[in-house]
Order: structure tokens, then sequence, then C-alpha cells
């Protein structure tokens, strides 16, 4: 439907950015056809190209998270192979239609490396109407400044702005720890089942762009 009303529009149609032009494409006629490229562990440009054209159909989105709830735990390496890709590539972009942020929290638990350590204070910038619902992201954070940095930019969206929050969150709610690509960006990103938060503190609040 997207690529339609671009094509009514006259816009150009949305190509996949992720070029798999050298290897052998997986068939992606079913639900089942993404589930088996995301819980594979297989070339990280599948993976990516896989999850680039589920995105662009809301029920077919919708659909794969529902399933990746559900499907048997993959090895751990599919599975850190996945979270991989996640926080590099798609983590803005998991909750672009709001009817897939209930079926978010299960579909990660499922899939998610694990973590042994001790709980950890954490920081999210986050959206006050998401606050306000406890409809938190799934990225944390232990260094403030970064945090912030999203409540006062990209979450401090019309009408409501953006707020910093905190947390003291307790080791079964981190599903992952942050890997080598979040520590090279300075963002040490955990991963979090916000079910399993308990309070959840406003540290400060931001007036809209």
């Amino acid at each position: 439907m997207q690529k339609e009303n671009e094509a009514l529009r006259g816009d150009p149609p949305l190509t996949n950015p992720y070029d798999i032009s050298d290897l052998t494409p997986p068939p992606l006629d079913t639900i089942d056809d993404f589930v088996r490229v995301v819980t594979g562990g297989g070339d990280r440009r599948i993976m990516n190209y896989a999850l680039w054209e589920a995105r662009q159909d809301c029920s077919k989105w919708e659909a794969l998270f529902r399933a990746l709830a559900n499907a048997p735990r993959p090895p751990i390496d599919c599975r850190k192979a996945f979270f991989g890709v996640l926080t590099a590539d798609h983590g803005l972009r998991i909750r672009d239609h709001f009817s897939i942020d209930p079926l978010v929290p299960a579909a990660l638990a499922n899939l998610a490396p694990g973590y042994s350590g001790p709980s950890v204070e954490l920081f999210r910038g986050e959206r006050w109407s998401n606050h306000l619902n406890k409809t938190y992201g799934f990225s944390w954070t232990i260094i403030r400044k970064t945090a912030e940095m999203f409540a006062m930019g990209l979450n401090c969206s019309p009408p409501d702005g953006g707020v910093l929050v905190t947390t003291i969150a307790p080791a079964w709610a981190i599903l992952s720890e942050p890997n080598d690509h979040s520590r090279r960006l300075g963002e040490d990103e955990y991963v979090i089942d916000r079910r399993a938060l308990e309070e959840v503190a406003v540290v400060k609040r931001f007036s809209p762009q």
C-alpha cells in the first residue's frame, strides 16, 4: 500500500538500501520465511534486507513480531546476530507503526542474548506521552548525557515534548548489555524489557521544539 500511494503521488518507489546482489536472495513469500531469516543467524546483510522489506508493510511488520515472540528460541549466536542488527540498523524504526508497540517486548525477550550482571542505573530520553503510558522504548544507557540528547532532540516532539527518565533496572529486566557497536558509538546501550521495570523517575522534562 505504501508503494502504491507513492506511485499515485508520482514519487519514486522505495528501494531496499541493503545490497545483496552478490548473494542468493532468500525467499520472503510468507512470515515463516522472514522468521527463518531473522532467527537463522546468517549473513547480516540478508537479515537487514529482510527486516527492511518487512517494515514496508505494516501488517507484515506486526505479523513478524507476533511470530518472533512465539518462535522456538534460536541458539545464542543467532540471538547475538539479531541484536547486533537491531541496535545498529533498525532500532529507531522498530516502533514506526504504533500498532507494533505492544508486540515488541515479548519478541525481544524471546530473542535476547541474555544478561548475567547486576542491576544497573539506566537513563532514557523518551517522549512525554510514552512516559505517561509507560510505553518506554527498549534502548537505555548508563550515560545520562546520551539519554538527555534524545530527550531534548529526537523524542522532543509536539505536543508534549520529551523527558529524561531514569530507573534501576533489575538484572531480569536487562535483555542485552552493550555490544561492540554500541561502545564504539559511546552510547553504552542496554536493551530492556519494559514489562520488568519497577520505578521510573523523571529527571528533567523538555518543551517541544
